[in-house]
């Protein structure tokens, strides 16, 4: 069983984050995407 852990953020913070969501995927799942976009994108500028 996976380990979890709890995060407190703004309610708009939620809302930001389930609006760059797609149907059926985790926070966790969004959360590790914006991430690895981000460091790709960082990868990238170094470049």
């Amino acid at each position: 069983m996976p380990d979890y852990k709890n995060i407190k953020i703004h309610e708009g913070t939620h809302e930001r984050l389930k609006s760059h969501g797609n149907m059926g995927e985790s926070f966790d799942d969004l959360i590790n995407r914006i991430l690895d976009d981000w460091e790709d994108q960082d990868t990238r500028s170094d470049e």
